[in-house]
């Protein structure tokens, strides 16, 4: 009895899941944007289960040019997987999770691969390229401002080019793509020329092309610069810290408030280490011989000017 009742599940469980024929094979990725070396679970459902299937399905990701295997899951009788991964060996950029199953034909034994892909962002980007690489388009940091890059293999004229502030504001406007060296077109926007400054923040920016995007939006993060707490006495603790993009660090604070154990260019100047995302923070010691007072602390890094500054009141 308990024979016949476990063959009748089996035969429930395989005439529910889907044949070839019936197949409606789908992927996701969850969460679908994580950093380097962060876990993600990727899930398949509606693959086929049937004699002329293989219950396995291989893992790859594409991305650009580059194409590599992840592993291999296995489908249960409903034609479900779970498959966890680790991006500990996956660079930064906008990546596609290939899944494939070999099938056979019922009629003549040929060869049928079954296949499904979902996009997956990995850590934060600064450029994407279309699958077929006939486009490209990023951001490149110069100083406290930003590039806006759109660089093509076919001339498709006017485009829009739409950037969100931090505080949700949204502003599009056209530019025209012009020849360039190598045959290529080519189109270079500079934010601050074009765009408001509504300060620090994360600004959001989508190409745009017939009313629709050619691509995942990108984003830049105005520098931050903050010291707390903004009053402190002498011989006090302070923490200064805030955020930058497109720098590997370290940033060099600069204010005649710090120690003058070390320098750049004859002011007292500290260093603080960049962290994953851009974040940066390091704390230090007011002297106990600093005069009564306001000072100004300004930042640099790769060579720019943050382009912001804090303020620090010294009291006696």
């Amino acid at each position: 009895m308990r024979r016949l009742g476990t063959v009748a599940l089996v035969l429930i469980a395989t005439l529910a899941a889907p044949t070839l024929a019936q197949a409606q094979e789908r992927l996701t990725v969850s969460p679908g944007s994580v950093g380097v070396g962060q876990p993600l679970t990727i899930r398949g459902s509606g693959w086929p289960v049937i004699e002329f299937c293989s219950r396995n399905v291989h893992l790859s990701l594409r991305g650009g040019q580059q194409l590599f295997g992840i592993g291999t899951a296995r489908t249960n009788l409903n034609g479900r997987f779970t498959f966890p991964f680790v991006t500990r060996n996956v660079g930064v950029g906008f990546w596609r999770v290939i899944a494939r199953m070999r099938c056979e034909s019922g009629q003549d034994g040929s060869p049928v691969i079954v296949r499904a892909s979902a996009p997956l962002r990995v850590g934060k980007p600064s450029f994407f390229c279309s699958l077929t690489r006939d486009f490209c388009y990023g951001i490149r940091r110069q100083g406290d401002d930003a590039i806006l890059r759109l660089d093509s293999d076919v001339n498709f004229g006017r485009y829009n080019l739409c950037v969100t502030a931090p505080d949700g504001s949204r502003e599009c406007e056209r530019f025209r793509l012009r020849s360039g060296p190598g045959g290529l077109f080519r189109s270079r926007v500079r934010w601050s020329a074009h765009y408001p400054d509504k300060g620090a923040g994360v600004y959001r920016v989508r190409w745009r092309k017939g009313g629709r995007s050619l691509g995942p939006r990108l984003s830049f993060r105005r520098p931050t610069l903050k010291v707390t707490p903004r009053r402190v006495r002498r011989g006090g603790f302070v923490r200064v810290h805030g955020g930058v993009f497109g720098c590997q660090g370290p940033v060099t604070l600069i204010s005649r408030a710090f120690s003058h154990r070390h320098q750049f260019a004859g002011v007292p100047a500290i260093s603080a280490p960049v962290r994953a995302h851009g974040a940066y923070s390091v704390r230090t010691r007011i002297p106990a011989g600093r005069s009564p007072g306001v000072y100004p602390i300004s930042g640099r890094c790769g060579g720019g000017n943050l382009g912001v500054q804090a303020r620090l009141r010294v009291l006696p």
